[in-house]
């Protein structure tokens, strides 16, 4: 029996072959998209050869940025930036890795804040750090919040570029970002950030336009409408890339470790709750493809996650009207996770309508593959209707 590690790799190279071949005729037909430009100096995923392209046709007016989650200034967006002589701010979290950027800006004209940025307090962190109005680039990658503090930083500033990650996994279609949370922190799944679509919903809104993502589809590139006509612009599902970084699921940074999960004890479920975070309304399209929102809290003595083995794994079923199932195996929601103990994890599932309308409720719960089904911890999400035509 595969691990839910290697299903997913399978289900994400055959989503990568279809991209890669697709991407083949965009950069043939398109000589100014912003993937002919990559390269990378102290950048990820070759952020900085796309910034340094976008501002060789916009040219800069203040060489100012501002990057939030700038970690030690060994790698990220704007260090190649400061080396050019620009000047800005770097707002980070981790207390060694903001002594660690002091050192390495020592004499530089970089500002770096430490602080752990959330609604109510980016706004005055940058006023007290005597940000312009009118920035050059704006960078958030914070893991989680970014959608939220990119909406709360326009309020006050108007930066020429916003360089953001977005979450590739939910596709290039879904209106999905992750609910605020003030205290999140990412916890090496696909519960971070927001959907493609979501913040070009979001950018449209305050003014900007998509032009672009990097190529292992970890960031997007937004310019101001007014400067929008330099740059090849596209639908988002055109521009939308697939998570191409080293895992199907999760985050480029962090690697998950593979570890032989034991077969956990009977009764175990009983420790595990499962809380489901329903879309509203709950009517949806016969077969349509959504996602569904889970915390798992792991209150045993035991460490278990999808790997090894013997898997834990996520699954659903539909239930009719009379109570039936409509299949006898649930559907698993293949994707990389890890539960420690007295620990929680949000998991972003993906679940398919029946293809009849109707009545249906919907279950949840864990199997380990090959031990048992972990039918303790079984929860029932509501009441759904399948509606016979657009919801």
């Amino acid at each position: 029996m595969w691990g839910a590690s290697r299903l997913a790799h399978v289900a994400s190279r055959t989503v990568l072959s279809r991209y890669e071949r697709r991407e083949e005729l965009n950069l043939a037909s398109d000589p100014d998209g912003l993937h002919h430009f990559e390269y990378t100096i102290h950048s990820q995923n070759g952020e900085d050869g796309i910034i340094a392209e976008i501002f060789r046709r916009l040219e800069p007016e203040h060489r100012v940025f501002v990057e939030i989650g700038a970690s030690d200034g060994a790698e990220n967006c704007t260090a190649n930036l400061v080396a050019q002589g620009w000047s800005g701010i770097w707002i980070e979290g981790d207390h060694k890795k903001v002594e660690a950027a002091r050192i390495r800006t020592t004499g530089r004209p970089v500002d770096v804040v430490e602080a752990f940025v959330d609604r109510e307090s980016i706004v005055p962190i940058l006023q007290a750090s005597s940000t312009p109005d009118e920035l050059d680039l704006l960078v958030i990658d914070i893991d989680g919040n970014d959608y939220w503090i990119w909406e709360e930083v326009a309020t006050r500033y108007t930066p020429r570029v916003v360089v953001i990650e977005y979450n590739a996994v939910v596709g290039p279609r879904l209106q999905w970002t992750m609910p605020y949370n003030p205290t999140h922190q990412w916890n090496d799944t696909a519960w971070h950030a927001a959907g493609l679509a979501a913040l070009e919903r979001l950018g449209r809104r305050l003014g900007y336009v998509l032009v672009g993502c990097d190529s292992l589809g970890v960031n997007a590139f937004f310019v101001l409408r007014s400067d929008a006509d330099r740059f090849s612009t596209a639908s988002v599902r055109d521009l939308w890339v697939p998570p191409r970084y080293s895992l199907p699921y999760g985050h480029p940074v962090r690697r998950f470790t593979d570890f032989d999960v034991p077969p956990l004890p009977e009764g175990s479920g009983g420790g595990i709750t499962l809380r489901a975070s329903h879309p509203r309304p709950k009517t949806v399209r016969p077969g349509q493809i959504f996602y569904f929102d889970v915390m798992l809290t792991n209150e045993t003595d035991d460490t278990f996650a999808c790997s090894g083995r013997h898997p834990v794994q996520l699954a659903y079923w539909w239930i009719d009207e009379h109570g039936h199932r409509l299949i006898d195996e649930p559907i698993r929601c293949h994707q990389l996770w890890r539960s420690s103990p007295r620990t929680s994890c949000n998991l972003l599932c993906r679940v398919q309508a029946p293809r009849e309308a109707g009545t249906y409720s919907l279950g949840i719960g864990l199997v380990q593959e090959g031990v048992r089904w972990l039918s303790e911890c079984d929860i029932t999400s509501g009441e759904w209707t399948v509606a016979s035509s657009s919801p």
